[in-house]
């Protein structure tokens, strides 16, 4: 069951599963660990690093939105003190994030480039599942699915205010 759960998550966000071979083999290492599918995937996301950047980079080069460090220490932190795998924000704190978001992505589309947001691998699914309804095309990803061969270059940053 988590192995049929865990390729339902990575078709469900676009990732091919043709490499059938690494993702078991990810699965046999990390099922002592936990049966948990959402942890699982992330490890074999890792694990499909080259195939994940290949599928997203233009000439080896990956065009990618990223987000302020300090909002990026804020969601941790607010993941790690809820203990969960949901972000849990004020409404006018979420729809900001989101607006920034599409509005990048519109700005990078208006380039003719697809950008991804590049995040810490603890939040990317959290991020993931904050933005999925709006935005469904937004591909997330962490730092450490990004193959040391491939390039990134900068769309823009996310930084929502810290006021009130």
């Amino acid at each position: 069951g988590e192995i049929q759960k865990v390729l339902q998550n990575l078709l469900q966000e676009g990732v091919s599963i043709r490499n059938l071979v690494t993702i078991l083999e990810t699965l046999a290492d990390h099922a002592r660990l936990t049966r948990d599918p959402e942890l699982l995937t992330e490890q074999v996301r890792q694990s499909l690093a080259r195939q994940i950047s290949s599928q997203h980079a233009m000439d080896g080069v990956i065009p990618v939105i990223t987000l302020e460090p300090r909002l990026e220490e804020e969601l941790l932190e607010r993941l790690e003190a809820e203990g969960a795998t949901h972000l849990i924000l004020e409404p006018h704190r979420a729809q900001g994030l989101i607006e920034q978001l599409a509005l990048l992505l519109e700005r990078s589309a208006a380039q003719g480039v697809q950008a991804v947001c590049l995040c810490s691998g603890r939040l990317r699914l959290p991020l993931r599942k904050l933005t999925e309804r709006v935005l469904p095309r937004l591909t997330v990803l962490a730092y450490n699915e990004i193959a040391h061969e491939f390039e990134i270059q900068s769309f823009g940053m996310v930084s929502v205010s810290h006021e009130g």
